[in-house]
C-alpha cells in the first residue's frame, strides 16, 4: 500500500477565504460602534442640557425678572445666580463643538452651539450627531426654550429666542 505523503496546512484560497470574512466582520462592528459613539455624544448633550431650565428660571427671579444676559458667560444675577452659559458650554464639549454663540454671534447654524435672549425669552440649541431626522436627510438641532419646548429641528434658531416651529 502506498501513501501519499501530503503536507498539512491551510491552502492560499482558504486563508484568503477567512481574512475577507474577518474584513466583513470587522467592518460591521466598527460601523456599529461608531454608531453608538455618536448617540452616546447626543444623549451627553441633551443630558447637558437637563438644567438649563431650572437654572434659566432661578437667573430669571434673581435678574428682576428679566432673561436678560442669561446666555452671557460670567453673568450673574443681583444675588449671585449663574446664567446658564456653562451647561450650554457642557452640551457643546458633549459633541466637540468649539463655537458657542451667544445672541446670534457669531451666527447661530447648524454646526454652532446657540443660546439666544432677549428680556423675556430665551433659547438655546445643540446639532445632534445623528443628523437625519425620519430619512429626510435634515439636519437635526435639539432645541430648548422659555416656551417649554424641548426636542428636535430641523433649523437653527438663528438671531431668535424661541425654537423654530420645524
Amino acid at each position: 500500500m502506498y501513501y501519499i505523503n501530503r503536507q498539512k496546512g491551510f491552502t492560499l484560497i482558504e486563508l484568503l477565504v477567512v481574512i475577507a470574512i474577518v474584513g466583513i466582520l470587522s467592518s460591521v462592528v466598527l460601523a456599529s460602534i461608531k454608531s453608538a459613539r455618536s448617540k452616546n455624544a447626543d444623549t451627553a448633550a441633551k443630558a447637558s442640557f437637563q438644567g438649563v431650565s431650572p437654572q434659566a428660571e432661578l437667573y430669571y427671579a434673581d435678574n428682576n425678572y428679566s432673561f436678560s444676559g442669561v446666555c452671557n458667560i460670567g453673568a450673574v444675577g443681583s444675588t449671585g445666580v449663574k446664567s446658564i452659559a456653562l451647561l450650554v458650554q457642557s452640551a457643546a464639549k458633549a459633541q466637540n463643538i468649539a463655537t458657542f454663540g451667544v445672541n446670534n454671534v457669531p451666527a447661530a447654524s447648524i454646526s454652532t452651539v446657540s443660546c439666544n435672549n432677549t428680556t423675556s425669552s430665551w433659547a438655546v440649541e445643540v446639532p445632534m450627531q445623528n443628523k437625519d431626522i425620519g430619512g429626510t436627510g435634515l439636519s437635526r438641532m435639539f432645541c430648548l426654550d422659555s416656551l417649554g419646548f424641548v426636542g428636535n429641528r430641523s433649523l437653527s434658531i438663528g438671531a431668535t429666542a424661541n425654537c423654530p416651529a420645524s
